[in-house]
């Protein structure tokens, strides 16, 4: 039986925008991990969160999928915290998005 879609919060035009770009990466993988992650947590990002989720969605696809896919560790640096609640989120309400 498939689950009734939950009501999303209203989000920025800014948000919209970067939910779109989450879900349209390229890869289902990554449109899947991201567009998950961005669903979830957007609309209570604040305008730092904001920039550092937009500066992740600019990073290179296969740099991003080794480190949400765990075959590389996260660098250190800016992006990183952000980078580990991506890959923490997939883990736990990814349904085996990543490993």
């Amino acid at each position: 039986m498939r689950e009734k879609s939950r009501e999303l919060p209203p989000l920025s035009k800014e948000g919209k925008r970067l939910l779109y770009r989450a879900t349209h990466r390229g890869t289902r993988e990554l449109d899947l991990m991201l567009g998950s992650f961005a669903r979830t947590h957007l609309a209570g990002f604040d305008g730092g969160e904001l920039e550092t989720f937009a500066a992740i969605l600019k990073l290179e696809e296969t740099d991003l999928q080794v480190w949400l896919l765990g075959q590389e560790d996260i660098p250190s640096g800016p992006l990183a915290p952000m980078l580990r609640r991506i890959r923490e989120h997939c883990l736990v309400a990814g349904g085996g998005l990543c490993p």
